[in-house]
């Protein structure tokens, strides 16, 4: 049986080994549809809102000497993706390393979920060895066309929330988070900051927050910036930006439900001009985000613990700016980061130099002594992407994302895991 797809860019049946490479993979980095054709389930569907995904993922070959593998890649993707419709086109992103973004259509939440097959669409992408490190990101596009009324309730409920939004983010690097979905004014603004640390210690305390968020502004939010965690620089779209790169389809699935319960109830609020929703209690309530929350929770409480502030430490040295703390081999996730064992070692002695109780602790010395540490870490950290079973794969966190994998014992034997923190969910940060 033929292999037939819709073509990514004309929209054409055509088959599968008729499709040109240049198609298949778009190098064009800015390529954009002349029109986006939208996909409604129904014409009961049509009412609703649509929503477009950006996916990036990292490629697991070499495509400096091995592009032609790329391009087989993607063409496997589209042969799931693109064989009801012209669902997904894949282009360059220059700010993944070695990797592809897939860019879908508009389509409405019910559409995506009596269309796709999540599970096979997962298995694909482990089939296929795709991985997705600490520079990649998910970004979901809601189609609406937003006035400044609109905004204000989606940056009051992104506010209210931001907790949760910090810890989906998952971005292990300061740098990279605020590079491409910068969130300073959530924690610069005087009113936000002080209401947001208010809800890190009540959430700590009780496992909740009922922080007043009520009455606030937020006519000076930097809409005509695109590279902001909720963006509304295309007038017609509102993009969230916040959520960690990920290839697994299942959690792509969960976000954008989360995403599709906010929308609904920006639109309740707008249309009955009853807003109740000014506190993280009532909005994971409304927005039924409960399960988010108690993760979120969970992870803000172990990182806040008096006994943690010895062992998480603070890499505040130009490009690896962050916070981690080791991990067991049986506990390691996706996107730990790793170090040998002798690097780690030594990485421990150039830290025990740095003495923040000194007075003088901003000295030349010290300056230089964190220049030395990132020189002696930036070469040498890699991130685990891939775990299979008793495999564990692993990537540099600079070059290509070409793996070394190894089984857990051995990995256990030479290396040593540390889990990122963002500085943002860390109280002492603020005191």
């Amino acid at each position: 049986m033929k292999n037939l797809i819709y073509h990514p860019v004309t929209g054409e049946q055509i088959e599968l080994a008729s499709l040109e490479d240049k198609y298949a993979f778009i190098e064009d980095r800015l390529f954009s549809p002349l029109v986006w054709e939208k996909f409604y389930y129904d014409e009961y569907d049509e009412q609703n809102k649509t929503f477009g995904i950006e996916i990036e993922l990292n490629t697991p070959i070499d495509t400096l000497s091995n592009p032609q593998g790329r391009i087989e890649i993607c063409k496997q993707l589209l042969r799931v993706l693109n064989k009801d419709g012209k669902h997904f086109h894949i282009m360059r992103d220059n700010s993944v390393r070695n990797g592809i973004e897939l860019v879908s259509a508009p389509m409405t939440y019910k559409y995506w979920t009596e269309k796709f097959n999540v599970k096979e669409v997962d298995d694909l992408f482990k089939q296929l060895r795709l991985t997705a490190t600490v520079d990649t990101g998910l970004h979901i596009h809601v189609g609406v066309n937003h006035t400044r009324r609109l905004r204000e309730l989606y940056l009051q409920f992104f506010a209210i929330s931001y907790p949760i939004w910090i810890y989906l983010s998952d971005r292990r690097y300061e740098r990279i988070q605020e590079r491409y979905v910068s969130t300073k004014y959530f924690i610069e603004k005087p009113q936000l900051k002080k209401r947001y640390i208010a809800t890190i210690d009540a959430l700590i305390k009780t496992g909740t927050s009922k922080v007043n968020y009520e009455g606030l502004g937020y006519y000076d939010y930097q809409i005509e910036d695109r590279y902001l965690g909720l963006n509304f620089f295309n007038k017609k779209t509102i993009e969230f930006r916040m959520f960690a790169g990920t290839n697994n389809f299942f959690d792509i699935f969960k976000y954008l439900t989360f995403v599709d319960v906010i929308v609904k109830m920006v639109d309740e609020i707008s249309r009955t001009r009853v807003n109740d929703v000014y506190n993280l209690k009532t909005f994971v309530k409304r927005s039924q985000s409960e399960l988010i929350l108690q993760e979120t929770v969970k992870y803000i409480r172990f990182v806040n613990l008096k006994e943690n502030e010895k062992r998480i430490y603070d890499n505040h040295f130009l490009f690896l700016d962050s916070y981690w703390y080791r991990v067991s081999i049986n506990n390691v996730k996706r996107k730990e980061l790793v170090v040998t064992k002798a690097v780690y070692q030594q990485y421990l002695q150039l830290l025990d130099l740095i003495d923040p109780t000194n007075p003088k602790h901003n000295c030349a010395q010290t300056h230089n002594l964190k220049k030395d540490i990132d020189q002696h870490l930036i070469n040498e950290v890699l991130e685990v992407v891939l775990i299979e079973d008793d495999l564990i794969s692993m990537a540099s966190i600079r070059g290509m994302t070409n793996t070394i994998t190894l089984s857990k014992s051995a990995a256990n034997k030479d290396y040593v895991f540390l889990r990122g923190v963002s500085r943002h969910l860390l109280l002492k940060e603020y005191k």
